[in-house]
């Protein structure tokens, strides 16, 4: 809804879930879009060195720094902390944060098969898999308001953060 908040004050949080104190903070001033062009791929090389988990968190929900984290291999998540507040947990799977390019992707015969009635599409239906996600795993799972709020910013108007998205496309 829009009476969504898309920041926390990160000191409240901490005093809601002090476990966060151990994991790493990140902010848009990390960001390409503070200016700080090299920032978050820096981080995402010191994570991928040194920090054993796959959670950072961020107490800001910017649809264009979400964005930016995701064109570094961030899947940004979301926690809530107390009633009504919430903080991103932009995770960098270790071993799984690889996305080829979606024409390149060599799909078997057999799956190609067994997929005949299916029909993938990018961008179309925001709406439908939010619902379908919190169908599946309750209002309880990761894609809370805010976090919700900031993608649906980033599927209505792409072209604000073209720079950060995957294009519209349909593949078969």
């Amino acid at each position: 809804g829009g009476g969504v908040s898309l920041s926390v004050d990160p000191q409240q949080v901490l005093r809601e879930s002090p476990w966060l104190e151990h994991v790493p903070y990140l902010s848009p001033a990390h960001s390409h879009i503070s200016g700080n062009e090299h920032g978050l791929q820096r981080i995402v090389d010191v994570l991928a060195e040194r920090y054993p988990n796959d959670f950072c968190w961020a107490s800001e929900f910017d649809p264009a720094f979400i964005a930016d984290l995701m064109r570094h291999g961030f899947l940004p998540m979301a926690h809530q902390v107390a009633d009504g507040m919430y903080v991103m947990l932009p995770k960098l799977h270790q071993r799984r944060c690889c996305l080829r390019q979606l024409d390149s992707i060599k799909i078997q015969n057999g799956t190609r098969k067994r997929a005949k009635g299916f029909h993938v599409t990018l961008n179309k239906c925001f709406d439908g898999v939010v619902e379908g996600l919190h169908e599946q795993h309750g209002d309880s799972c990761w894609f809370y308001p805010p976090l919700v709020k900031a993608y649906k910013m980033i599927f209505d108007q792409p072209h604000l953060y073209s720079d950060y998205t995957v294009p519209t496309t349909n593949n078969r």
